[in-house]
């Protein structure tokens, strides 16, 4: 728990000042806000999975939920990691937060299938809303 503190405390003294400034001269993903809105994201899903982890067993709903996100992030992150040159300029903090969006709705469609048969009408308008937000954000990228 306490690196995990340490880490966001790093990242917010020492990160986020550094990719504020050296806006104009990003050449990588890991230099984008949206690349810090991700990794802000992560040591927090992190720490709460950790507390989690304390107070229940691992197939409990919260902790698998918690889990799920987790590895969403991850996933989102990686992919941000291999943007091609030409769509570095377009990781911006707004395209993070939509990044985190989607992450949210990965985390619920994933508790609505738990729950619910893939023919459910919670189910499917959450695939929708999914679907509709990632056409979005496709769309976003290609005008880079």
């Amino acid at each position: 728990m306490k690196n995990l503190s340490i880490r966001l405390i790093i990242i917010t003294m020492v990160l986020i000042p550094a990719v504020v400034f050296a806006a104009p001269t990003r050449k990588r993903a890991v230099d984008t806000p949206s690349y810090l809105a991700l990794l802000l994201q992560k040591v927090k899903v992190e720490t709460a999975l950790q507390q989690l982890r304390t107070e229940n067993t691992e197939t409990t709903p919260s902790v698998i939920s918690k889990r799920e996100e987790l590895q969403f992030l991850i996933a989102e992150i990686t992919a941000m990691r291999a943007s091609k040159p030409n769509q570095i300029a377009g990781l911006t903090e707004n395209y993070g937060q939509l990044i985190l969006h989607k992450v949210t709705l990965l985390t619920e469609l994933a508790e609505l299938r738990r729950s619910y048969t893939e023919s459910s009408p919670k189910v499917k308008e959450k695939q929708y809303e999914l679907m509709a937000l990632t056409n979005e954000i496709v769309a976003l990228m290609k005008e880079q």
